[in-house]
């Protein structure tokens, strides 16, 4: 009714919502399948680009003739694109592929001849022929990425992503009783160990008697800080399919963590 205050569960429990009186996200989800055809890939008067990676075919005529490419890739759970270029015009055109800010090192190989490209958009301007290959590999090691500065909210915070995809920790990985809000990175590192990441977390636990919430750095009086644990993160897509539970993407770092890991790269997107 019009006036009618309720309480959010989703608010007040910080789960994973079932479903909501006004939709937005499903509609969005399938506005963006039905125009997904349109965002993968642009062309030109030059040539055709590629943005986005999937399994597809691309069938264009961008005025010397009809293109026809095909696109093979598990991405993002596998760094490696490959074009096939099954039909060409005579003239030469560019083919274009999108290297994102992240992928530090990746290579593009163009009919076996591979070399090494930088963030932005790696090229190639030529003849093809049906039968030419091009490959991309974007590497996917796991990496810490911190906040820009002026995010006061997530200052002293971090976050764990892998290719394009963002992780989060889950209480659902927690000991008993541990909750996502009271956690602290040990060191800036990630392992990955059979697919899956891991950091080192501690805790604050509360000891007895709560006192004023304001005190020495690290612990708060009135708690313990856990031993560090080694504690499996997941993406975030996949929050609250083990059933109901929290997460949290961005985990404050422990400030006596000592020197920046090895796999360790800022970004300020």
């Amino acid at each position: 009714m019009p006036g009618t205050e309720e309480l959010s569960l989703r608010a007040d429990s910080d789960l994973r919502a079932p479903w909501f009186e006004v939709s937005c996200c499903p509609p969005n989800l399938a506005r963006t399948l039905a125009s997904l055809s349109a965002l993968l890939a642009t062309s030109t008067a030059d040539g055709i680009q590629i943005h986005l990676y999937a399994p597809s075919d691309i069938k264009t005529d961008f005025g010397i003739g009809p293109v026809h490419l095909r696109v093979s890739t598990t991405y993002p759970h596998d760094g490696r694109i490959s074009v096939e270029v099954l039909a060409s015009p005579a003239a030469p055109w560019e083919l274009a592929l999108r290297v994102p800010e992240w992928a530090e090192g990746a290579s593009l190989s163009v009919s076996g001849v591979s070399r090494r490209v930088n963030p932005g958009s790696a090229g190639e301007f030529r003849h093809w022929s049906a039968g030419d290959v091009v490959e991309l590999n974007l590497p996917l090691a796991a990496r810490i990425t911190h906040p820009d500065a002026r995010i006061d909210a997530l200052r002293g915070q971090v976050a764990v992503e892998r290719g394009p995809i963002v992780y989060c920790l889950e209480s659902t990985d927690l000991a008993e009783g541990g909750s996502v809000n009271s956690v602290q990175l040990a060191e800036p590192r990630v392992d990955e160990d059979s697919g899956d990441l891991t950091v080192e977390l501690s805790e604050l636990r509360p000891s007895g008697e709560q006192g004023w919430p304001y005190g020495a750095p690290d612990t708060p009086p009135g708690s313990q800080t856990t031993e560090p644990a080694r504690v499996r993160l997941v993406p975030y897509s996949r929050w609250g399919n083990r059933g109901p539970s929290t997460m949290r993407v961005w985990i404050p770092l422990r400030a006596a963590a000592g020197k920046e890991g090895a796999n360790e790269r800022g970004s300020t997107r």
